[in-house]
């Protein structure tokens, strides 16, 4: 079942926070079109940190996220960044997450389901067999045209089955890893939040975790 995160507000009153409860509230849909070639794994959706940390192909300024993870209470800045290691999964939460706060660098990793790396996905985002059955609950696959992930019912009770969200327009792929600069302040980006993703938004010029109200 997916689980629900504890909302924190920056200074400027943006939530950074995700906040994930059931399903829904959010359009679901299968196809989208475009061309996804090659079969999708959770290890292989997310570009390493080390890449967040080189500036971006524009000159863009680089993360300031350590080139390797924190130790706990370490000076950090700026204020509420987000940084992951040992990027294995979509979902942040699973991976080495880390996040500046009033008492230094404070590790935010654990909970959620957080299957095994390296799982198959279907080919391509329109081979996904949308609310038909699955048998890995939280396995996600990531597509240029959108993200599926296999999500029990919001009662949390049921089988898991296949729910799929076209990525938005103008949103980069593969997904950044956190903490990487961006160029459109307060844009939001969905990789399937509700079925086990997550969502972005540009703050301060870097991808942080925005918050996502799912709804049964």
């Amino acid at each position: 079942m997916l689980r629900s995160g504890v909302m924190r507000i920056g200074s400027s009153g943006t939530a950074l926070l995700l906040l994930v409860g059931g399903c829904g509230g959010k359009t679901l849909v299968a196809g989208g079109g475009g061309a996804d070639s090659g079969a999708r794994s959770t290890s292989d959706a997310r570009p390493p940190v080390s890449d967040a940390t080189e500036p971006g192909a524009d000159g863009g300024p680089a993360s300031p996220c350590p080139a390797s993870p924190p130790s706990a209470g370490q000076a950090c800045s700026p204020l509420h960044l987000f940084c992951e290691y040992d990027v294995t999964n979509i979902n942040p939460f699973c991976n080495d997450l880390w996040q500046c706060d009033l008492s230094g660098w404070d590790s935010n990793s654990g909970g959620g389901s957080c299957p095994s790396s390296g799982l198959t996905c279907p080919d391509s985002y329109a081979d996904v067999p949308v609310s038909q059955a699955c048998t890995v609950s939280g396995q996600v696959c990531s597509y240029p045209t959108g993200t599926c992930g296999c999500a029990e019912p919001p009662s949390g009770t049921g089988n898991p089955s296949w729910g799929c969200l076209p990525l938005p327009d103008g949103c980069p792929f593969p997904i950044p890893a956190l903490g990487s600069a961006c160029e459109t302040p307060e844009q939001t980006c969905d990789y399937g939040s509700c079925i086990g993703g997550v969502e972005l938004e540009c703050v301060y010029g870097f991808w942080g975790i925005a918050v996502t109200h799912c709804f049964g």
